[in-house]
């Protein structure tokens, strides 16, 4: 169905049902017998150009053909955008003739055919496809949206916060990366962030085919067996070269408990508050699709209140010249600090982590941080501590009423 961008339902429904509406709609699905009509009304327009270049030239140049060239490269398919082609140049060549000797210059004839091997090339993909006008962008749209979480895990758990974030590689606008988490209805939380061989675009078509075999396998399978089922589908793909990192974290938050499991993916880090230090989770198996029949063990622990879970992707800690020890550690500098300033962790803070550790990495760029919200008392960062007891000293601990002073912390954010 075509909706209108920005119009209200109401009139998109109404325009949906009206045959122009479902004319659009079986013309924009590649409908062959719907493209007969366009054609036909496009070689009329042709055909009133030429004849308006040749009663009013200062009005109507023959470059006005560019117009229907463009359309029919839109919303015709292979076949039919030739015929139009050929109308176009027959077109100039009548226009040529009507207007002798002053009539239609080279560079007229030039810049339309080009115009016309440029978009017969630039339709390829929609004609391969079968989709016209904006429907391939949309549908890639779409898609692209299918590798992003609808919400951050743990959204809506008391006691809970986390936030995460996908950046790809060079500003496009498909990653290799991507977050699949449990179903709402199901108990616990249950994550795998996944890194699929290549980046940006060109690993995005194998990304989006494993998101959703992984997310099934990811509600249907226990924490226990779903790296060893993830497995076992990408080796069935055959794929030839390529393969996928990911790590798989298995959460009560009744009581913290958790498990995180690995396939050769860069270990996860576990946050202690108390002793405030990182501490990596480096039990690992195999990369996905490399070796069959394998098993994978977990880390466990438990989360005690303010602790948290890292998981983030190779992109955010490569950088050329610099071990990954290095962009590890600069990593975890980065999150302990955002630790510190947010006990209660906001949406945009994946996001501002990514930005200030890597923030024009070559690679794709995905983190999630899972974090168990300190209980009792708590050290706000100055602004906050201000805007809910201005009175107090820095540094002091201040006791919370969760109800009323977790909003006005959780608006106030650090930057790091």
């Amino acid at each position: 169905m075509l909706r209108i961008p920005g119009a209200h339902p109401h009139l998109s429904a109404r325009w949906s049902a009206s045959r122009l509406g479902r004319f659009t709609d079986r013309l924009l699905d590649g409908d062959a017998n719907a493209g007969r009509p366009v054609l036909a009304l496009l070689v009329l327009v042709v055909a009133a150009l030429t004849w308006g270049s040749a009663a009013v030239p200062d009005w109507d140049p023959p470059s006005s053909l560019v117009f229907p060239v463009l359309l029919g490269g839109v919303l015709l398919n292979r076949k039919r955008q030739l015929a139009l082609f050929a109308a176009v140049l027959g077109a100039l060549v009548a226009d040529s003739v009507l207007r002798r000797p002053h009539g239609l210059t080279a560079g007229t004839v030039v810049i339309v055919v080009l115009l016309a091997a440029t978009v017969l090339f630039t339709s390829r993909v929609r004609v391969r496809l079968g989709l016209r006008g904006h429907r391939a962008e949309m549908l890639l749209l779409e898609l692209r949206e299918r590798l992003q979480p609808d919400a951050a895990p743990a959204t809506g758990l008391s006691g809970w916060s986390s936030t995460h974030a996908l950046v790809p590689a060079g500003g496009a606008r498909f990653s290799g990366d991507f977050l699949i988490s449990c179903a709402p209805q199901y108990p616990g939380v249950h994550v795998a962030l996944v890194d699929v061989s290549g980046k940006g675009s060109r690993a995005a078509g194998r990304a989006l085919q494993l998101s959703g075999a992984l997310c099934a396998l990811l509600d249907a399978v226990p924490a226990d067996g779903f790296l060893e089922a993830a497995n076992d589908y990408v080796i069935l793909r055959g794929w030839e070269d390529n393969f996928a990192t990911a790590v798989h974290a298995s959460l009560d938050p009744a009581n913290g408990r958790f498990e995180v499991y690995n396939a050769g993916h860069h270990p996860a880090a576990r946050w202690r508050h108390r002793e405030r230090r990182w501490e990596p989770l480096e039990l690992s198996g195999p990369a996905l699709g490399l070796l069959p029949n394998q098993d994978y063990h977990p880390s466990e622990g438990e989360l005690e209140p303010g602790d948290a879970l890292l998981l983030f992707t190779d992109g955010l800690i490569e950088r050329p010249g610099q071990s990954l020890e290095a962009g590890t550690q600069r990593l975890l500098d980065a999150a302990a600090r955002l630790l510190e300033q947010e006990w209660v962790l906001s949406a945009s803070a994946g996001e501002r982590l990514v930005r200030s550790v890597a923030p024009a990495g070559g690679d794709d760029r995905a983190v999630l941080l899972l974090r168990r919200d300190p209980a009792g008392t708590i050290t706000h960062p100055p602004a906050a501590r201000q805007e809910i007891h201005g009175d107090h000293s820095i540094g002091s601990a201040i006791p919370l009423d969760r109800t009323a002073a977790a909003p006005a912390a959780a608006r106030t954010l650090g930057s790091f």
